[in-house]
């Protein structure tokens, strides 16, 4: 098909006839498991890059200290918190792509020590009323099996 300057807006641009709020909202877990997608579509700010860089010093000052401490996101209805915590979890986990995403050099190069350390980070959103240790809890088999690479039977185990 040939376009010209007098070509209607709906024939060079494919519009979906209708589109919900939420077809911009991803949720943790699916911005985790559809990685490729995550970090393809994620859009790195100055803000970002920093608040990026908030939340990893927050982790590595946890993992030195050897407390716990958390955190309070908050952001209207997609404003990218899920976005936000799928690339954090995923620069934690070790995933080589997110660290290639363009605004996060100097965030990565600064921290080479926390990205380069074995973690086992577990997502989890709160939705949904199920108390937060019981879930967290319940997944941690789930990831360790995720993370750690199967084994042929020892030959004792096998007589």
């Amino acid at each position: 098909m040939t376009y010209t300057l007098e070509s209607p807006l709906r024939d060079l641009i494919d519009l979906p006839r209708r589109v919900e709020a939420a077809d911009f909202v991803i949720k943790l877990d699916e911005g985790v498991a559809r990685h490729e997608q995550t970090v393809r579509d994620y859009v790195v700010t100055d803000a970002i890059a920093e608040a990026l860089g908030e939340g990893l010093d927050l982790v590595a000052g946890s993992l030195n200290r050897q407390s716990s401490r958390g955190a309070f996101l908050d952001g209207s209805f997609g404003s990218g918190k899920s976005h936000y915590m799928a690339v954090l979890h995923l620069l934690l986990s070790g995933d080589l792509n997110v660290r290639q995403i363009p605004g996060l050099e100097a965030v990565v190069a600064d921290r080479q020590d926390l990205l380069e350390r074995k973690l086992l980070v577990l997502d989890y959103n709160l939705l949904g009323g199920e108390v937060v240790r019981r879930r967290a809890l319940r997944r941690v088999p789930q990831h360790r099996r995720r993370a750690t690479p199967r084994r042929s039977p020892s030959r004792a185990a096998r007589q």
